[in-house]
């Protein structure tokens, strides 16, 4: 009773705060923004709009129609931006989605890094609550990087609390602490309470779900409670939060019915702020409660209740945690053949959340980071030196200005000046090799005559994906130093079969192969193109599986899937530069491989209407096709489908 007591006395505090609509009104009517100082107050001003998301709505709706009339650009952006934020929090992904691609457009055409920046993030937020691992670990250490570039901490914060619960959701709990504690640091050091506080209750709830770090757990719950008080602004959200977490620990400690009215208070916090995540949450909680204590029905309809909201939504976690539920109600009801069925999606999302590719490719992200700065470090070095023997050469030029008459010395610095333009030639030629390796060549001449190269519509493109199945398996039974080298083999396989085929490689991220056809020049025959090349990609894997297998050695296994549509491609950063494209043709792209079957390219109805009258010279079909009918695809809904293969007119 203790714990709800407190809890009560720091509701009562709370809800003296006055809301910050008029702030928020002059802050969005105001001057042109400061970047800095812009983005840090709205993000300060968050808490009044999801506690008031109809009127924040209204509010920034309104603003963004007369930016619009008035052609102020940037203010236009921001409100976008900032729309996008209050439909994520009501789970409008698809609206929060338009939102951001609008916002990021007119960021982009301003050439506003910050803003690109904060868009990008918000599009990986959505990939979190969709449970699309591949997409928002890439996009928050991309907001991560980008945060500490721009010196914009508050996207630093968010990203570390995104990448916390990431991890958190793979049982990586070292490391969600890791990210936890790095936020938990900067977000005190800006004074962004709430989110301060919202840090300090996920790192407790990260010892908590260590088992046996109760200890640790409850002392920071017992900090983020004493930090909220100190708050300035009063965020209901925030306190039900924590309110939850001291349920959770009261049925551990077995005073179900305390939690239970805990979490009837909450809900309706929770549904009055319209926040599906935690509402959908908490149900799932309370009918876990129920069920044990028998009330079957009871359970039952509060775990429908949250299924059906976190399907809605679209909320792939807290759609498991209620599947869970009904599956063991059913089962308690003997009711086996819905408890089958509920288990058997429970263990499909199940596989597909708790799965080892989002920290996979946390890693290797990381990894990447860390040595880019290693780089930047040599680099640094070597302009350093370069310094050095710039001052040299100038001693040199004076003692030669000295010695004017001494022929051997003349001799002596022209050998010195030959040998250093010969050097700088070689230096040159490494540069213009090494901008080639990194970019398409028309895009890198277009870099160095204007210094900058801007991104592109294509409206036809073919897109293609690879995975390997059994990587992570092999991970476990082979040294680091032999996967890498395996991979690296396999990747320069991969490398040669682009090139051959004229289409461009976009990047590798851990064990995940891009490439597409048809840029940056467009052509007509990038679909077939891409297609031999994955069909050749296919037989390689298939070749090296029979030499391990002949050698009793793991070997990979692959899957491959293609989609042709339009993209956007342009340059990513301004020092580490990277050739990338955007649009929904990659994310459909992907789904074609995360859809298909070991050993087979997967395309879709798109790419098969491209090339299905493809022939040989001599007139024979160029590839066979097996239609697979509608498949589900995570997040787009049924596709139809094709595996593609080589056929026998075509050699």
């Amino acid at each position: 009773m203790r714990c709800r007591t407190a809890l009560s006395v720091l509701f009562l505090v709370l809800a003296s705060a006055v809301p910050a609509q008029g702030h928020l009104r002059a802050l969005i009517t105001g001057p042109a923004p400061d970047m800095e100082r812009y983005t840090r107050d709205m993000d300060r001003s968050l808490i009044w709009m999801r506690q008031n998301d109809d009127s924040a709505y209204h509010l920034l709706h309104e603003q963004l129609t007369k930016a619009t009339m008035r052609r102020d650009t940037l203010r236009t952006a921001w409100m976008n931006y900032y729309l996008g934020g209050i439909l994520m929090w009501r789970s409008d992904h698809p609206g929060a989605l338009e939102h951001y691609a609008q916002a990021r457009d007119l960021f982009r055409s301003m050439h506003v890094e910050r803003g690109i920046a904060r868009c990008n993030y918000g599009t990986g937020d959505v990939a979190v609550a969709r449970a699309d691992l591949t997409t928002a670990v890439t996009a928050m250490q991309g907001a991560l990087r980008e945060g500490e570039r721009l010196r914009d901490t508050t996207l630093q914060v968010m990203a570390l609390n995104k990448l916390g619960y990431i991890a958190g959701l793979q049982r990586d709990l070292d490391r969600s602490r890791a990210y936890y504690e790095q936020g938990v640091v900067l977000a005190e050091a800006v004074g962004w309470c709430s989110m301060h506080v919202n840090l300090l209750r996920s790192l407790g709830n990260a010892w908590k779900e260590d088992g046996h770090k109760m200890d640790k757990a409850l002392a920071q719950f017992a900090t983020a409670e004493r930090a909220l008080l100190e708050c300035a602004q009063h965020d209901r959200f925030i306190m039900a939060t924590l309110r939850v977490e001291r349920a959770l620990l009261q049925i551990e400690s077995g005073w179900t019915s305390e939690a239970l009215v805990t979490l009837e208070e909450v809900q309706q916090i929770f549904d009055s702020l319209g926040n599906a995540t935690w509402s959908s949450f908490v149900l799932g909680v309370r009918a876990n409660i129920h069920r044990k204590r028998g009330n079957l029905r009871e359970a039952d309809a509060l775990a429908r209740r949250g299924y059906e909201l976190a399907r809605d939504k679209d909320l792939t976690k807290e759609r498991i945690d209620n599947l869970l539920e009904l599956h063991q109600v059913a089962a308690a009801r003997g009711d086996y053949q819905r408890a089958y069925d509920f288990h058997r999606e429970w263990q499909q999302l199940t596989d597909t959340l708790v799965s080892r590719q989002g920290i996979n490719r946390m890693v290797s992200l990381e990894l990447r980071y860390k040595q880019e700065k290693e780089q930047l470090a040599d680099s640094l070095a070597f302009a350093a030196d370069k310094a050095v023997q710039a001052k040299e050469i100038q001693k040199q030029k004076a003692v030669r200005n000295g010695f004017m008459g001494g022929f051997a010395l003349v001799a002596l610095f022209a050998g010195v000046f030959f040998f250093q333009r010969n050097r700088i030639s070689k230096e040159k030629a490494r540069s213009e090799e090494l901008l080639l390796n990194i970019l398409p060549e028309e895009v890198a001449e277009e870099l160095k005559a204007k210094g900058s190269a801007e991104a592109v519509h294509i409206d036809q493109v073919t897109v293609l994906f690879t995975d390997f199945k059994g990587f992570t398996a092999m991970s476990e039974v082979v040294t680091p130093q032999q996967l890498v080298r395996d991979l690296n083999e396999c990747f320069s396989a991969f490398d040669r079969i682009t090139e051959k085929y004229g289409i461009e490689k976009i990047k590798t991220i851990g064990d995940a192969y891009m490439a597409a056809g048809g840029l940056p020049t467009p052509n007509t025959t990038h679909a077939t193109d891409v297609i031999k090349a994955a069909l050749e990609m296919n037989a390689t894997i298939a070749e090296g599986k029979a030499r391990k297998i002949a050698a009793g050695l793991p070997y990979f296994e692959i899957r491959i899937g293609i989609h042709t549509g339009p993209v956007v491609a342009g340059i990513v950063g301004v020092k580490k530069f990277q050739y990338d494209i955007w649009g929904d043709t990659v994310n459909t792209a992907s789904r074609m491989e995360s859809s298909g079957e070991v050993g087979q390219v997967n395309i879709s109805e798109a790419t098969y209407a491209m090339v299905k009258d493809a022939s040989t010279p001599l007139g024979a079909p160029a590839f066979t096709f097996t239609p697979r009918g509608k498949v589900q695809a995570k997040g787009k809904g049924e596709m139809e489908m094709y595996f593609v293969g080589r056929s026998l007119g075509a050699g």
